[in-house]
């Protein structure tokens, strides 16, 4: 009876062990795959913040040389929502970014005012988003490699 008795005691702790490794192991698993999406997606919004800063970019070129109506850079704008949701540590400059859109906008469509100095304006602006941008290139690339 003993016998039978420690047998089925190492049959039944077995069968509860292999459980609960099992248990553990998809447990694991499933927060690998939700480490890997997680990456996964963060590489796409990073990407897509990265490709809207080169088009904000374009667009502030585009508004100085006056190649075309200027209309308000909505480009800048998903930048700033981007960095706001999933970028933190590049919300700053991506508020300059947008503030600046928004100078170099105002200064276009409202160059008829001489007390206004423009030029100026639009020289600083101009300064300004060039430093964000840059800024925002540096901070897109560090972001990149801590999700290789």
């Amino acid at each position: 009876m003993d016998t039978q008795l420690i047998t089925g005691l190492l049959t039944a702790t077995a069968a509860i062990g292999g459980v609960a490794i099992a248990q553990f192991g998809g447990l694991a698993l499933s927060r690998l795959n939700k480490s890997q999406e997680r990456n996964k997606e963060l590489r796409a919004r990073l990407e897509e913040l990265a490709d809207c800063v080169h088009l904000s970019s374009e667009w502030c070129m585009a508004a100085i040389e006056g190649a075309e109506p200027v209309v308000l850079c909505s480009s800048a704008r998903r930048v700033h929502v981007l960095a706001l949701l999933y970028f933190p540590g590049m919300k700053e400059d991506a508020k300059l970014l947008l503030r600046t859109t928004y100078e170099i906008y105002s200064c276009m469509t409202n160059d008829t005012d001489p007390a206004a100095n423009v030029e100026v304006r639009l020289s600083e602006a101009s300064k300004s988003f060039r430093i964000a941008a840059n800024n925002l290139d540096t901070l897109a690339a560090h972001e990149a490699m801590k999700l290789l």
